[in-house]
This record gives structure tokens, C-alpha cells and sequence, in this order.
């Protein structure tokens, strides 16, 4: 596994319970938030979502997705205590299918309001 335990196993001895910060900015998972100001952990923060994004590839713009937003949010909402990362089984395996069983209902609802609101098809081609 990676230092920076962003490496994707099976085995759940070898991943971290929480997540922290990369050494290499100026944290670890022994040092103490007294000494740390909001804005400094702001900062910080916000220097591991560019990590990330600059680590992955990953488009910039998708700071703006409403899904991206939620992850955010549901992270700091967790509070102090740290967030648990989802697994790679759990991301291919429970909340795949939760996320595919909110589709289908969405699409069920939609396909089901056609009878009040008509449908049109169009075809570009």
C-alpha cells in the first residue's frame, strides 16, 4: 500500500479506519488540532481536495457537481471523530446497488408522469 493510503485493496487489515492527511502536508494521524487554527485546517482542507484532483486527473470543474457537494458535506458533517473512506468492495458492491435502486425509482416516477404529461422522442442523426 502506498503512503498516502490512497491505494485500493481487498483486505480490510491493511486499510486505514480513518482517513488523514498526507504527511507531506504537514499532518499526521498523532497531531494535535489545539495547535491548528480554523483557517490553517481550511487551508489544509482544502490543499488535500487539489491533491486529489491533481493525483487523478479529475476535471476541475466537478468542485461544482451537486454530488461532489454532497460528499463534502457529508465528510464534514461527521465531524472531529474522522470520516470512514468507503471500501473498494463496498463502492462496487452495497452502494452500487442503493445508488442503481434510486435510479430505477427515479425512473420509474418519470416514466410514470409521461401518462399526465406526454413524451416526446427526438432523434439527432
Amino acid at each position: 500500500m502506498r503512503k498516502d493510503n490512497v491505494a485500493c485493496v481487498t483486505s480490510r487489515e491493511n486499510v486505514p479506519k480513518r482517513v488523514f492527511l498526507s504527511n507531506k502536508m504537514g499532518y499526521s494521524s498523532g497531531a494535535s488540532k489545539t495547535e491548528e487554527t480554523d483557517e490553517d485546517s481550511s487551508m489544509h482542507a482544502k490543499r488535500s481536495v487539489g491533491r486529489f484532483f491533481y493525483e487523478n486527473g479529475i476535471d476541475f470543474s466537478v468542485v461544482k457537481s451537486p454530488s461532489f457537494l454532497r460528499i463534502i458535506s457529508a465528510a464534514v458533517n461527521c465531524g472531529s471523530g474522522g470520516y470512514d473512506m468507503p471500501q473498494c468492495n463496498e463502492l462496487s458492491g452495497w452502494i452500487l446497488q442503493e445508488e442503481k435502486k434510486e435510479i430505477d425509482y427515479y425512473l420509474k416516477e418519470v416514466k410514470h408522469s409521461w401518462g399526465i404529461t406526454g413524451i416526446s422522442i427526438l432523434l439527432d442523426g
